[in-house]
């Protein structure tokens, strides 16, 4: 189990501290895909046809 990390989130469950640290990079990795799903989506509208003066609103907002 410890070649695809199971054995090691298994090891983070059994005390109070292991639980927080597990917490804590879970969180982290969700931040980390939602970014990458943000820029995803606004690479899409810098790409798209769309109407420039609301994609550089858009823009705007972004930042």
């Amino acid at each position: 189990m410890k070649e695809v990390g199971d054995g090691e989130v298994i090891g983070l469950l059994k005390d109070e501290d292991g639980r927080g640290n597990l917490e804590r990079r879970l969180e982290d990795g969700w931040r980390t895909r939602k970014d990458q799903i943000i820029q995803k989506d606004w690479s899409k509208i810098n790409k798209s046809r769309y109407c420039p003066e609301l994609k550089t609103e858009w823009n705007q907002k972004g930042e």
